[in-house]
């Protein structure tokens, strides 16, 4: 009776050590005020463009403003009102650093238009 209560737990605590899937977290870095319909940010092939009025697609147009601080802050705002996923956590590590957050094992792609802005 001992030795089978022994195999259970034994097997039991090689379950707790399975190990995990990764979370995924981006964190993009604003080197340059983002200005012009050329640029923009795509994450999981949903784009967003810079502009100077976003009244006629506020989903997808980002509103370009003339200091990367501000830009970041545009930034999160505006993924934070039109998310991408409803389960990112999105993040703002300074002035110009917006970390998104994505779930345990999400592969998640990020890319920039432009040159205003580097993913890591």
């Amino acid at each position: 009776m001992i030795s089978r209560l022994s195999a259970v737990l034994f097997l039991c605590l090689l379950a707790v050590v399975a190990p995990a899937a990764q979370l995924v977290t981006v964190t993009v870095t604003i080197t340059n005020n983002p200005a012009g319909n050329t640029n923009s940010i795509t994450v999981n092939s949903s784009t967003r463009t810079w502009t100077n009025t976003v009244t006629g697609s506020p989903g997808t147009l980002v509103q370009q403003t003339n200091t990367t601080a501000l830009a970041t802050t545009n930034l999160l705002n505006h993924l934070t009102s039109y998310r991408v996923q409803a389960w990112h956590l999105l993040s703002q590590g300074n002035e110009t650093n917006l970390t998104i957050r994505g779930r345990v094992g999400e592969v998640m792609t990020v890319t920039i238009a432009g040159g205003w802005a580097a993913v890591t």
